[in-house]
């Protein structure tokens, strides 16, 4: 059986049925209710933007191949923003938010050790699956 992984990922408050939807039909168990997004406090400025569509946390559990084609996925069609994810190890979730400093297309994995930066899927989804290996 494939690794689980806890996740919680934020999304635009106006993508928040069609990413549940999609992570769903990708066999992820999520919570009942998303909830409101609190940007960690040494981003909080970059979320306060004029401009920036209130995001909404979606929480759940799914297998870490699975999870990081659909973090693929997202990289491939988002045109806005990139994404962070969150993979230090202070918490045993794997942590996904838009962030409105990343070119669409980009995604940043920040780990203990420091941060990458990706512009393909594939190896996006190669260094998350590594993730947790």
């Amino acid at each position: 059986m494939e690794q689980q992984v806890a996740f919680t990922w934020a999304v635009p408050a106006s993508r928040s049925t069609e990413a549940r939807k999609a992570l769903s039909d990708a066999g992820a168990t999520l919570d009942d209710r998303d909830r409101p997004f609190e940007p960690p406090p040494d981003e909080a400025r970059d979320y306060a933007q004029a401009g920036f569509e209130p995001l909404t946390v979606i929480a759940g559990a799914m297998g870490l191949v699975l999870l990081a084609e659909r973090v693929a996925d997202f990289i491939r069609s988002e045109r806005d923003d990139g994404l962070i994810i969150d993979a230090r190890s202070r918490t045993e979730t794997l942590d996904v938010r838009t962030h409105p400093r990343l070119k669409g297309g980009r995604a940043m994995v920040v780990t203990d050790d420091g941060a990458e930066m990706f512009d393909t899927s594939s190896e996006l989804a190669s260094a998350i699956t590594a993730l947790r290996s």
